[in-house]
């Protein structure tokens, strides 16, 4: 019974990282997503994705994001600037719109020190 719960609990941040932001994907009669994007680099290869959980996700990347600003704001860079990678990491590079302002709020912490 712990062997068959274990094998359906998935680690949200292991599974979606870098697909935070993302509203809705596409999703196949299983209701699993389906990634598209190697069909987009020529290649035809879709593979199923566990989908994120929306809207948890974006309030995470939310909340993560102002205690990054916080701790700006009480000057601990070091912990600011991690709560800021996080942000990025989690949100994913690959889209063209961010939907924090992480990325700017570090650079302007690199610019600021």
């Amino acid at each position: 019974m712990a062997n068959a719960r274990a094998r359906r609990a998935k680690n949200v941040f292991v599974v979606c990282r870098g697909r935070f932001a993302l509203e809705e994907e596409e999703e196949d009669d299983d209701g699993n997503c389906v990634d598209n994007t190697n069909a987009q680099n020529g290649k035809d290869n879709t593979q199923q994705m566990f989908p994120p959980p929306q809207p948890q996700c974006r309030e995470y990347l939310s909340l993560l994001t102002q205690l990054g600003s916080l701790q700006l704001h009480r000057k601990n860079y070091s912990s600011a600037r991690k709560s800021f990678l996080e942000v990025i990491d989690l949100e994913g590079s690959q889209h063209s719109n961010s939907i924090t302002n992480a990325r700017n709020q570090l650079m302007n912490m690199y610019l600021s020190t």
